[in-house]
């Protein structure tokens, strides 16, 4: 996605003469802001179920796909996906 942004802004400044080194610094500035959110992200987010069932955190595995499914959705089955995902570790 920022190698997209990138090449737009590129494209915006290709025909800009009074930037001066800034027509190439701004793009590749552009490049960078997306590391970022995606580190932040990924800091945020939960571990996976799979991977703590695996490392035999089972009431963890319990919490995090309780947290995942929607409040007012009644047919998904805890404690019967926490098996399947136990026996298929």
């Amino acid at each position: 996605m920022g190698q997209l942004l990138s090449a737009g802004v590129l494209r915006v400044l290709l025909d800009r003469t009074d930037l001066g080194d800034w027509g190439w610094r701004i793009p590749y500035a552009t490049q960078w802001f997306w590391p970022v959110p995606i580190i932040v992200g990924c800091l945020l987010a939960p571990e996976s179920p799979w991977w703590l069932v695996r490392k035999d955190r089972v009431e963890d595995a319990r919490r995090v796909l309780q947290g995942l499914i929607p409040p007012n959705d009644t047919e998904y089955d805890v404690d019967r996906n926490l098996a399947m995902m136990i026996h298929t570790k």
